[in-house]
């Protein structure tokens, strides 16, 4: 019984959730940080990927997010992104089973797209505002 004990409890620590607090480092992009982390794979499962509470983050260059599996981003924080805000040019969702909830999005160009093969992707208590010219994209959603 000892042996079965251990044994399940080696299992669980092997799949325990993890939490990942994005670095921050003061007037430097905080973007490479977070890159080799997701590059590395430790943080591409079973974990949240923090944006710490009180913490303003500098995303200087693009996030692009790997395969992820069991994977919350929460955003407690603030970001601050380049002042061409010609870089910034959307928010874009691709993958299945995704749900933004709490979000507060205000952006130009594009402001939302929803790539193609995404499926179930959910937006809850949301605000999102668009440039007039743009609003949502959907490139071959199903």
């Amino acid at each position: 019984m000892k042996v079965l004990f251990v044994s399940l409890a080696l299992i669980a620590s092997s799949i325990a959730w993890q939490t990942y607090v994005v670095p921050h480092a003061s007037g430097q992009d905080d973007t490479p940080a977070l890159m080799t982390a997701l590059a590395s794979g430790t943080s591409s499962s079973n974990t949240t990927i923090l944006f710490e509470k009180g913490v303003t983050y500098n995303i200087f260059s693009p996030i692009k997010f790997p395969i992820l599996n069991n994977v919350e981003v929460a955003i407690e924080g603030n970001l601050t992104y380049p002042d061409d805000i010609a870089t910034v040019q959307g928010f874009s969702a691709g993958g299945t089973d995704l749900l933004f909830e709490n979000n507060h999005v205000e952006n130009g160009d594009d402001c939302l797209t929803v790539g193609n093969g995404a499926k179930n992707i959910h937006w809850r208590y949301a605000f999102i505002s668009c440039d007039d010219e743009h609003t949502f994209k959907n490139i071959g959603l199903e």
